[in-house]
């Protein structure tokens, strides 16, 4: 355990969750980009892309090829991350507190405000809608605060302070 984290919570952390994706690479946000370690090389790049604000949430889906990051103004960035390219925009209605890839990478859960809403992924399609929203659960009365899916990605689990 000879790790040295020099640039993962630096002066321009502003919060947010920080993800382990599968091929042991961590993703935290500073700031208005996301910074990349490789655990095993013991090295940490920036993302080119940069957002507008803050970014809070991030969400890699399970093969590490996807990365979502959503900053504070409830813009969205769809990221490709081993090429490091910006693919897909869209900007939620509502403050997203919480974002998850299902395991086959299908579809994309998102806690915002009091809904949690299931998106298509759009990986690497070429459409004019990238986004496809499949169903919203509106059935809470406060706000949603986490997300997860089972191993067989048939189910959602959604956590909100209604408990």
């Amino acid at each position: 355990m000879n790790f040295r984290f020099q640039n993962l919570l630096g002066a321009p952390y502003r919060g947010g969750n920080v993800v382990i994706s599968s091929n042991t690479v961590l993703l935290s946000p500073v700031g208005n980009r996301v910074a990349v370690t490789d655990l095993l090389k013991s090295e940490t790049t920036t993302l080119p892309i940069q957002s507008s604000s803050n970014v809070t949430r991030i969400a890699v889906s399970a093969d590490a090829t996807f990365l979502l990051a959503v900053d504070d103004r409830n813009r969205c960035l769809f990221i490709n991350l081993r090429r490091r390219a910006l693919l897909h925009r869209i900007t939620f209605k509502h403050r997203v507190a919480a974002s998850k890839f299902s395991p086959d990478g299908a579809l994309i859960a998102v806690a915002a405000g009091k809904l949690v809403q299931i998106w298509r992924s759009p990986a690497f399609r070429r459409e004019y809608f990238p986004f496809e929203l499949v169903r919203t659960f509106a059935d809470f009365d406060a706000k949603v605060t986490s997300l997860d899916w089972s191993p067989d990605s048939k189910y959602l689990i959604a956590g909100s302070k209604d408990l």
